[in-house]
């Protein structure tokens, strides 16, 4: 079976629904390897790795995230803002300060990036 254009397949919510995370997460590496799919799979896979525990390897799949094919600038924005709250909730507030910084130039003022960006600098 071609997972490449499944990202979304009635399988692969059926997997998710099911708590088969590993499994879906096997399907969405596959898809990752598709230019037109790497953003949505690369994404579900930082949303699986975050649910168990990974933070490491979810910052690495929203990274790739971010660079994928064809990726439009509100999701590189809102992708972006998701990799500094995970960063920040894992205790990694000088990375997440500099992704905030990064999406500050990337964006100017978006959503509460100043504020954000105030109470990292103190952390």
């Amino acid at each position: 079976r071609d997972w490449s254009s499944d990202v979304c397949s009635s399988d692969l919510t059926a997997l998710l629904d099911a708590g088969e995370l590993e499994a879906a997460a096997e399907q969405l590496r596959t898809a990752a390897r598709a230019a037109r799919r790497r953003f949505d799979a690369t994404v579900r896979l930082a949303d699986i790795a975050e649910q168990l525990g990974q933070f490491e390897e979810a910052a690495r799949w929203f990274g790739l995230a971010i660079d994928a094919p064809g990726v439009t600038p509100a999701q590189r924005c809102s992708t972006l803002l998701r990799l500094a709250d995970l960063l920040e909730h894992s205790g990694e507030t000088v990375r997440a300060l500099a992704v905030c910084l990064e999406l500050q130039a990337d964006a100017g003022d978006y959503k509460d990036l100043a504020a954000r960006i105030a109470r990292l600098s103190r952390a």
